[in-house]
């Protein structure tokens, strides 16, 4: 979703800057865990709106 929309990604946690960098690099390759975290949320979140579409 976000690759739709930015170019850029800057992570935040409690207000403060976590993480930043392209969508690429965010997603293929996060440093922080909470970023880990949070693309491992969306892809199963992602994952499990394609099984109930029948995707």
């Amino acid at each position: 979703m976000v690759a739709e929309i930015a170019e850029r990604v800057l992570v935040l946690k409690d207000g403060r800057a976590v993480e930043e960098g392209t969508v690429t690099e965010i997603v293929d390759t996060p440093r922080e865990p909470y970023t880990k975290a949070l693309v491992n949320s969306a892809r199963q979140l992602e994952s499990a709106l394609d099984a109930r579409s029948g995707r």
